[in-house]
């Protein structure tokens, strides 16, 4: 049916889109089932472009930006997740009671020893260190502790699936950060991803690799960087620390909401723009939907918690994350420890022997020379990692529709609830909304929690 305006009817143009699959042979590939998108034109353009031009990364950014990439990594040790997921588009990963599935008591043909141990009397100590990690996850099952607890003892060696999908733009991103980095098996992912984009796009993927060599962080920067991240980040407790970075937010917001709607610029009223104003404009604005102009408040939250959890946070896309490396929080080596687990005499032994033998084995690896970064992979999930994020309001009000649901994960949802409480007592009109779907709405979970007076009664403790 023609458009109501003007009559005119879209035209489905010719679309580029195709599955590759990568060069390696099957046995010994990780990337599955890679389709490019785009329309033909565009590829044409783009091959034609590149045979005229040498791009840097920004011009390449930029001619990239009518492709995109799905692709999925099958196969891979979930150490991977972090370093593939941080600042892409869209991915999704195997949850972890579907890849303790395939694992069985002593099964350890789907653990992947860092490639530094392959062939070395350390390789035999890596694959027993996964062993007793795999009983105890069982036993701990056997025990009745939930399965999203009883993970925290599981390796990140652990075979995994995840399926990505990339924008243009951020291959160029995804290839330096990775061709370069200190970790064995993500070079081998991205050298393995880049080869399979080039079987449909040969001079632009060459053209790829040369800008990720020339523009990658070196070595030492690297170093440099995770070490000033060690030093902000060291020694962060278990509580939720908020830094603003507006002087006040809610102006903020309140000014841009007013700029959209008044022929004044923002210099001629602000001055005059009084609080009383400012909370009306905001009010008026956010009920109607318009909730772009709290994206201009930003906050720095520090915390540190489980690196099974930050995963989960990871989940939302949040524009700013950082975490201290694992290989640097790992020389103190510290736990969360699940309040199941906590409660079990049983479960807790096995918790602190697999968490004893981890510590001893990279403490040894560390010793007889082997690169502390690879050894991540002895690395369990309970590991307690100091970590910041940088975000917005709308942000905030999204994330708090699932981590202050009662169905959340345990140890996220007091996360949220520590950030809530910061918020509504400080920012009251930026964050009237803030709560589970059922708090201004109704529960869109496929089964309820059954108890949303839980929120709305711990609200009103706050207000």
């Amino acid at each position: 049916m023609p458009s109501p305006e003007l009559g005119r009817e879209p035209i489905l143009g010719e679309t580029y889109s195709l599955k590759t699959e990568s060069p390696f042979c099957p046995e010994k590939s990780h990337v599955k089932g890679m389709e490019i998108g785009s329309s033909l034109e565009f590829k044409e353009a783009l091959e034609t472009a590149i045979l005229k031009e040498h791009f840097v990364a920004e011009g390449l950014r930029e001619a990239l930006a009518g492709i995109t990439l799905s692709f999925s990594l099958e196969h891979v040790p979930r150490l991977v997740h972090d370093q593939v997921t941080i600042g892409r588009d869209v991915y999704s990963a195997q949850s972890w009671r579907y890849v303790m599935m395939h694992l069985k008591e002593k099964d350890v043909s789907r653990i992947h020893p860092p490639e530094v141990l392959r062939n070395t009397e350390f390789e035999k100590q890596f694959l027993d260190l996964a062993a007793l990690s795999i009983s105890a996850y069982n036993r701990m099952v056997e025990l009745n502790i939930p399965k999203e607890d009883a993970r925290y003892v599981n390796l990140w060696s652990f075979d995994s699936n995840i399926v990505v999908t990339l924008q243009g733009p951020k291959l160029v991103d995804f290839a330096i950060d990775n061709l370069n980095s200190p970790y064995q098996v993500m070079r081998s992912v991205a050298g393995e991803v880049i080869a399979a984009f080039a079987r449909e796009f040969p001079l632009t993927a060459r053209n790829l690799e040369n800008v990720a060599m020339r523009e990658s962080i070196s070595v030492e920067d690297r170093m440099r960087i995770e070490e000033m991240r060690n030093n902000y980040l060291h020694g962060h407790g278990d509580e939720v620390v908020i830094h603003l970075l507006n002087i006040d937010p809610t102006k903020r917001a309140a000014v841009a909401a007013r700029t959209c709607y008044r022929e004044l610029p923002p210099s001629e009223f602000i001055a005059s723009f009084t609080v009383d104003q400012q909370e009306r404009v905001l009010k008026d604005t956010i009920s109607s939907g318009h909730t772009s102009v709290v994206e201009h408040p930003h906050l720095l939250i520090r915390s540190a918690m489980s690196e099974a959890n930050l995963q989960m946070l990871r989940r939302h896309r949040i524009p700013v994350q950082r975490a201290m490396a694992m290989w640097l929080a790992a020389k103190e080596y510290q736990v969360v420890i699940p309040p199941s687990i906590q409660s079990n005499k049983e479960a807790l032994e096995l918790y602190y022997k697999t968490w004893q033998a981890s510590k001893t084995f990279i403490a040894e690896a560390i010793q007889a020379g082997f690169p502390a970064p690879e050894l991540d992979h002895a690395v369990i999930v309970g590991i307690k990692v100091p970590f910041f994020s940088v975000t917005n309001v709308t942000d905030l009000l999204h994330i708090s529709k699932r981590r202050l649901c009662q169905r959340a994960q345990w140890e996220s949802r007091d996360w949220m609830y520590q950030v809530a409480e910061a918020l509504i007592k400080n920012w009251p009109v930026l964050f009237e909304s803030l709560g589970p779907n059922c708090y201004q709405g109704k529960c869109q979970e496929k089964e309820c929690c059954g108890h949303p007076e839980i929120y709305r009664d711990w609200r009103k403790t706050i207000a």
